[in-house]
């Protein structure tokens, strides 16, 4: 998770196009999905799963709504 802070996601967008975090790192602090979107980094989380909805999100496309929105999800690992 170092690399999620503003100085490790500085230090990847030096190196990368992209991050690849656990979907849960970005779901519960949106901010680092602010940060390395304004780096110009996409955003890949993995594992996203319709069997393993998070609470508040009763389907699929209401959860793939806000990873891609809401957070500036790029693609998704499922």
């Amino acid at each position: 998770a170092t690399l999620l802070t503003d100085d490790g996601l500085r230090e990847v967008a030096e190196y990368a196009d992209g991050i690849g975090p656990a979907v849960q790192l970005i779901a519960d602090e949106p901010s680092r999905a602010v940060v390395a979107r304004g780096l110009g980094l996409e955003i890949h989380p993995y594992t996203v799963r319709a069997s393993r909805l998070p609470d508040g999100f009763s389907d699929t496309g209401a959860y793939m709504r806000y990873l891609f929105d809401d957070l500036g999800a790029t693609g998704v690992f499922t």
